[in-house]
């Protein structure tokens, strides 16, 4: 399912900001409204699936924008995340008693933002494998469906609330793949002389540089919660492996099957 979110916010760097972490969860179809005005204006033409948007802007605050839009039946049961730099509690209690679907303070984590969003559409976090991330070449296959295992597993350990011990072991077995895979996976590119080797590498060792963080974030949290807060990590991971097999290694698809038929 294509989800269709309005972020509503009149700072442009801000929008950029939550429309790059919508990327990582699969959302690329996002309408932009600088004001409530515009937002309610756009609301009339076009259902969305969400609507994200900021508390405090000139011609029409986010409040005014919802109020107008419920009673104009507009926006009737689309999830609302208001956000805000405003963190009084009774401004809070006066947003939610509005109707709105939650509330999130500015400034934000990835991760902070990633759970609000996933909650009010009801995403599943699992990453899914399709067909359509096939690349032809058994070894690739192979290695991307484990990938995909590992990390659907690491984000259902971290939903069943397991032990720190136990999450870095599988975060452990996850940076072991993910280095074995790169390199097989560079191997292959130097055999088939692809010209994106280089940057590709630069990406594989910067989302290595990134588990090993996460590594290290786990041995120093006392708590999982605390540990949940640190790193948008499946995010991070599910965003790349789409972006990595669809954006890049389907390009090199047909020089991949030749590889995998010269082996076979």
């Amino acid at each position: 399912m294509e989800y269709r979110i309005l972020i509503v916010d009149d700072n442009e760097p801000a929008i950029n900001i939550m429309i790059d972490m919508l990327l990582t969860l699969g959302i690329s179809n996002v309408t932009k409204a600088s004001h409530g005005k515009s937002a309610l204006a756009k609301t009339q033409f076009q259902k969305f699936d969400m609507i994200i948007c900021d508390l405090n802007m000139p011609i029409m605050n986010g409040l005014e924008f919802f109020q107008n839009a419920t009673q104009g039946e507009l926006i009737n049961n689309t999830p609302f995340l208001m956000v805000s730099a405003e963190n009084e509690k009774s401004e809070i209690i006066k947003a939610l008693s509005s109707g709105i679907s939650d509330y999130l303070v500015k400034p934000f984590s990835h991760a902070m933002f990633a759970a609000k969003v996933k909650k009010l559409l009801n995403l599943s976090t699992d990453i899914p494998w399709s067909a359509d991330l096939a690349l032809g070449n058994e070894i690739l296959d192979n290695d991307h469906k484990y990938l995909v295992t590992l990390v659907n597993t690491i984000n259902l350990a971290i939903d069943c609330n397991i032990s720190l011990d136990d999450l870095m072991a599988y975060a452990s077995l996850l940076e072991a793949h993910c280095k074995n895979h790169f390199q097989r996976e560079e191997d292959l590119m130097v055999k088939i002389g692809s010209p994106g080797l280089v940057q590709h590498r630069a990406d594989h060792e910067a989302l290595l540089n990134h588990i090993r963080e996460m590594c290290g974030n786990i041995k120093s949290k006392r708590s999982l919660e605390e540990f949940k807060e640190s790193i948008p990590f499946i995010e991070l991971m599910s965003g790349w492996i789409l972006k990595d097999i669809l954006d890049h290694d389907k390009k090199l698809k047909e020089y991949f099957i030749k590889v995998n038929r010269s082996n076979s």
